[in-house]
Protein backbone atom coordinates (compact mmCIF):
# COMPACT_ATOMS: atom_id res chain seq x y z
CA UNK A 1 0.00 0.00 0.00
CA UNK A 2 1.24 3.67 -0.46
CA UNK A 3 0.40 6.51 1.22
CA UNK A 4 1.60 9.15 -1.23
CA UNK A 5 2.96 12.67 -0.05
CA UNK A 6 2.05 11.61 3.56
CA UNK A 7 4.20 12.52 6.80
CA UNK A 8 4.97 10.28 9.87
CA UNK A 9 4.68 12.67 12.84
CA UNK A 10 8.56 12.13 14.77
CA UNK A 11 7.14 14.12 17.78
CA UNK A 12 3.91 11.90 17.35
CA UNK A 13 0.28 12.47 16.09
CA UNK A 14 -0.42 9.38 15.47
CA UNK A 15 -3.22 4.79 13.26
CA UNK A 16 -2.82 2.56 10.32
CA UNK A 17 -6.06 1.01 10.33
CA UNK A 18 -6.20 1.18 14.26
CA UNK A 19 -7.84 -0.66 16.89
CA UNK A 20 -10.81 1.35 18.11
CA UNK A 21 -10.68 -0.19 21.83
CA UNK A 22 -12.38 2.26 22.83
CA UNK A 23 -15.52 3.69 20.39
CA UNK A 24 -16.17 6.22 23.14
CA UNK A 25 -15.80 9.77 22.74
CA UNK A 26 -13.96 11.86 24.90
CA UNK A 27 -15.86 14.67 26.21
CA UNK A 28 -13.41 15.42 29.28
CA UNK A 29 -9.76 14.98 27.80
CA UNK A 30 -7.19 16.51 30.49
CA UNK A 31 -3.22 16.70 30.60
CA UNK A 32 -3.14 15.51 27.06
CA UNK A 33 0.52 15.22 25.80
CA UNK A 34 3.72 13.94 24.05
CA UNK A 35 4.44 10.57 26.09
CA UNK A 36 7.14 8.14 24.88
CA UNK A 37 6.96 4.54 26.86
CA UNK A 38 7.08 1.09 26.50
CA UNK A 39 4.27 -0.43 27.36
CA UNK A 40 3.89 -4.46 27.95
CA UNK A 41 1.39 -6.24 28.74
CA UNK A 42 1.65 -10.61 28.01
CA UNK A 43 3.37 -11.35 24.93
CA UNK A 44 2.48 -7.48 23.71
CA UNK A 45 4.93 -5.03 23.46
CA UNK A 46 4.20 -1.49 22.21
CA UNK A 47 5.13 1.99 22.38
CA UNK A 48 2.55 4.38 24.44
CA UNK A 49 3.10 7.99 21.90
CA UNK A 50 0.38 9.62 24.16
CA UNK A 51 -1.08 10.04 27.48
CA UNK A 52 -4.03 11.78 28.84
CA UNK A 53 -7.08 11.37 31.60
CA UNK A 54 -10.93 11.16 31.23
CA UNK A 55 -13.14 10.04 33.46
CA UNK A 56 -10.91 10.32 35.78
CA UNK A 57 -8.38 7.14 34.42
CA UNK A 58 -5.34 7.31 32.50
CA UNK A 59 -5.12 6.70 29.07
CA UNK A 60 -2.57 5.86 26.43
CA UNK A 61 -2.78 6.27 22.69
CA UNK A 62 0.12 2.91 22.00
CA UNK A 63 1.25 2.11 18.53
CA UNK A 64 2.50 -1.47 17.44
CA UNK A 65 5.61 -0.85 16.01
CA UNK A 66 5.67 -3.80 13.67
CA UNK A 67 1.89 -3.35 11.81
CA UNK A 68 1.42 0.48 12.72
CA UNK A 69 -2.08 -0.01 14.44
CA UNK A 70 -2.90 2.05 17.25
CA UNK A 71 -5.07 2.30 19.84
CA UNK A 72 -7.04 4.13 22.75
CA UNK A 73 -6.55 2.22 26.00
CA UNK A 74 -5.92 1.99 30.00
CA UNK A 75 -2.68 2.94 30.95
CA UNK A 76 -3.19 0.56 33.71
CA UNK A 77 -3.90 -2.34 31.50
CA UNK A 78 0.41 -2.01 31.08
CA UNK A 79 3.36 -1.83 32.65
CA UNK A 80 4.96 1.05 31.03
CA UNK A 81 9.06 2.60 31.10
CA UNK A 82 9.41 6.27 30.00
CA UNK A 83 11.66 6.59 27.42
CA UNK A 84 13.43 9.30 25.53
CA UNK A 85 12.84 9.59 21.69
CA UNK A 86 16.58 8.40 20.86
CA UNK A 87 15.89 5.20 22.77
CA UNK A 88 12.74 4.66 21.00
CA UNK A 89 14.72 4.74 17.82
CA UNK A 90 17.49 2.89 19.02
CA UNK A 91 15.26 0.26 20.67
CA UNK A 92 12.94 -0.29 17.96
CA UNK A 93 15.17 0.15 14.60
CA UNK A 94 14.44 -2.87 13.15
CA UNK A 95 10.71 -1.80 12.72
CA UNK A 96 8.20 -0.94 10.15
CA UNK A 97 7.59 2.44 12.82
CA UNK A 98 11.64 3.38 12.68
CA UNK A 99 11.91 2.78 9.21
CA UNK A 100 9.15 4.90 8.50
CA UNK A 101 10.22 7.91 10.52
CA UNK A 102 13.88 7.51 8.78
CA UNK A 103 12.36 7.23 5.48
CA UNK A 104 10.26 10.63 6.20
CA UNK A 105 13.37 12.35 7.61
CA UNK A 106 15.72 11.24 4.43
CA UNK A 107 13.60 13.67 2.44
CA UNK A 108 13.32 16.89 5.56
CA UNK A 109 14.69 19.07 3.18
CA UNK A 110 12.03 19.63 0.11
CA UNK A 111 9.83 22.70 0.65
CA UNK A 112 7.30 20.75 -0.53
CA UNK A 113 5.82 16.97 -0.96
CA UNK A 114 8.00 15.66 2.09
CA UNK A 115 7.83 12.61 4.21
CA UNK A 116 7.51 8.96 2.74
CA UNK A 117 5.85 7.91 -0.48
CA UNK A 118 6.24 4.10 -0.34
CA UNK A 119 5.13 1.45 1.99
CA UNK A 120 7.27 -0.44 4.58
CA UNK A 121 8.10 -3.09 3.42
CA UNK A 122 6.92 -1.82 -0.47
CA UNK A 123 4.15 -3.64 -1.94
CA UNK A 124 2.12 -3.39 -4.87
CA UNK A 125 -1.65 -1.73 -5.25
CA UNK A 126 -3.30 2.01 -4.49
CA UNK A 127 -4.11 3.50 -1.31
CA UNK A 128 -6.98 5.91 -1.62
CA UNK A 129 -6.28 9.02 0.48
CA UNK A 130 -8.79 12.23 1.09
CA UNK A 131 -7.86 15.46 2.40
CA UNK A 132 -10.49 17.18 4.66
CA UNK A 133 -9.18 21.06 4.65
CA UNK A 134 -11.82 23.67 6.12
CA UNK A 135 -14.53 24.57 3.56
CA UNK A 136 -17.97 25.88 3.96
CA UNK A 137 -18.91 23.19 1.43
CA UNK A 138 -20.46 20.03 2.32
CA UNK A 139 -19.45 16.63 1.05
CA UNK A 140 -20.34 15.58 -2.73
CA UNK A 141 -21.62 12.20 -1.37
CA UNK A 142 -22.37 10.84 -5.09
CA UNK A 143 -18.55 10.88 -5.79
CA UNK A 144 -17.56 9.81 -2.55
CA UNK A 145 -19.84 6.62 -2.56
CA UNK A 146 -18.86 5.91 -6.58
CA UNK A 147 -15.50 5.90 -5.71
CA UNK A 148 -15.73 3.52 -2.75
CA UNK A 149 -18.12 1.65 -4.92
CA UNK A 150 -15.27 0.53 -7.02
CA UNK A 151 -12.90 -0.34 -4.07
CA UNK A 152 -14.95 -2.28 -2.34
CA UNK A 153 -14.96 -4.59 -5.66
CA UNK A 154 -11.30 -5.37 -5.12
CA UNK A 155 -11.48 -4.94 -1.44
CA UNK A 156 -13.93 -4.86 1.39
CA UNK A 157 -14.14 -3.40 3.74
CA UNK A 158 -12.40 -0.60 1.55
CA UNK A 159 -9.06 0.92 2.75
CA UNK A 160 -9.11 4.62 2.97
CA UNK A 161 -7.13 7.41 4.64
CA UNK A 162 -8.92 10.73 5.76
CA UNK A 163 -6.86 13.65 6.39
CA UNK A 164 -8.94 15.71 9.04
CA UNK A 165 -8.71 19.07 9.36
CA UNK A 166 -10.00 20.50 12.84
CA UNK A 167 -12.08 23.52 11.50
CA UNK A 168 -13.40 20.89 9.17
CA UNK A 169 -14.69 18.31 12.08
CA UNK A 170 -15.91 21.35 13.43
CA UNK A 171 -18.63 22.59 10.69
CA UNK A 172 -19.62 19.38 9.08
CA UNK A 173 -20.36 16.89 12.02
CA UNK A 174 -23.30 15.20 9.28
CA UNK A 175 -20.53 14.24 6.95
CA UNK A 176 -18.27 12.84 9.57
CA UNK A 177 -21.18 10.74 11.16
CA UNK A 178 -21.66 9.67 7.31
CA UNK A 179 -18.15 8.95 7.40
CA UNK A 180 -18.26 6.90 10.53
CA UNK A 181 -21.53 4.85 9.71
CA UNK A 182 -19.83 3.41 6.38
CA UNK A 183 -17.22 2.30 9.18
CA UNK A 184 -19.91 0.42 11.63
CA UNK A 185 -21.03 -1.12 8.55
CA UNK A 186 -17.93 -2.63 7.08
CA UNK A 187 -18.32 -0.51 3.77
CA UNK A 188 -14.67 1.41 4.52
CA UNK A 189 -11.54 1.06 6.76
CA UNK A 190 -10.57 4.56 7.48
CA UNK A 191 -7.25 5.54 8.82
CA UNK A 192 -7.61 8.83 10.36
CA UNK A 193 -4.88 11.31 9.78
CA UNK A 194 -3.96 14.53 12.14
CA UNK A 195 -4.24 17.49 9.18
CA UNK A 196 -3.60 19.93 11.91
CA UNK A 197 -6.29 22.25 13.51
CA UNK A 198 -6.59 25.49 11.90
CA UNK A 199 -5.00 24.24 8.70
CA UNK A 200 -4.21 28.43 7.88
CA UNK A 201 -3.01 29.06 4.50
CA UNK A 202 -2.73 32.90 2.65
CA UNK A 203 -0.93 34.50 -0.32
CA UNK A 204 2.74 34.29 0.56
CA UNK A 205 5.36 32.43 -0.82
CA UNK A 206 5.35 28.53 0.21
CA UNK A 207 8.37 29.08 2.78
CA UNK A 208 5.94 31.60 4.86
CA UNK A 209 3.16 29.87 3.92
CA UNK A 210 0.62 26.97 5.70
CA UNK A 211 2.35 25.58 8.62
CA UNK A 212 5.75 27.56 7.96
CA UNK A 213 3.50 31.07 8.33
CA UNK A 214 5.07 33.32 10.75
CA UNK A 215 3.84 32.69 14.70
CA UNK A 216 2.23 29.20 14.10
CA UNK A 217 1.75 27.43 17.04
CA UNK A 218 2.31 23.94 15.99
CA UNK A 219 1.93 22.14 19.37
CA UNK A 220 -1.74 23.35 18.74
CA UNK A 221 -2.42 22.35 15.45
CA UNK A 222 -1.06 18.59 16.00
CA UNK A 223 -2.24 18.13 19.87
CA UNK A 224 -5.54 20.01 19.93
CA UNK A 225 -6.36 18.29 16.42
CA UNK A 226 -6.07 14.76 17.85
CA UNK A 227 -7.85 15.82 21.15
CA UNK A 228 -10.63 17.10 18.80
CA UNK A 229 -10.29 13.23 17.02
CA UNK A 230 -10.72 11.82 19.96
CA UNK A 231 -13.79 13.81 21.06
CA UNK A 232 -15.09 12.96 17.96
CA UNK A 233 -14.30 8.90 18.20
CA UNK A 234 -11.66 8.99 15.57
CA UNK A 235 -8.24 7.22 17.14
CA UNK A 236 -5.60 8.96 15.42
CA UNK A 237 -3.31 7.10 12.98
CA UNK A 238 0.83 7.26 13.01
CA UNK A 239 0.80 9.28 9.77
CA UNK A 240 0.06 13.16 9.53
CA UNK A 241 -0.32 15.56 6.14
CA UNK A 242 1.08 18.63 6.17
CA UNK A 243 -1.49 21.73 4.55
CA UNK A 244 -0.14 22.04 1.28
CA UNK A 245 2.02 19.21 1.62
CA UNK A 246 4.97 22.29 2.65
CA UNK A 247 7.05 21.45 5.79
CA UNK A 248 10.97 22.02 6.43
CA UNK A 249 13.42 20.15 8.34
CA UNK A 250 12.35 21.95 11.69
CA UNK A 251 8.81 20.91 11.65
CA UNK A 252 9.86 17.09 10.11
CA UNK A 253 12.14 16.41 13.18
CA UNK A 254 9.98 18.48 15.64
CA UNK A 255 6.61 16.34 14.01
Amino acid sequence: MKLSKSLLLIIFSICYFGVKVFAQNFNDINRYKVNFATATRANEKLIAVRSFSANNQKYLLLVNPETLDTKIDLGSNYTTSSLQFQNVLAIFKNTAYVKSIEAAAAKDLQLQNAGIDHAIPNEKGITLTIDLCPSHKVLDRIIFQSVFDEFKKIEQPAPLAISVSGKWVLKHQDDLNWLKSLVEKKELNITWVNHTYNHEVNKLPLAENFLLAPGTNLDVEVLENEKLMLKNGLTPSVFFRFPGLVSDKTHCRKN
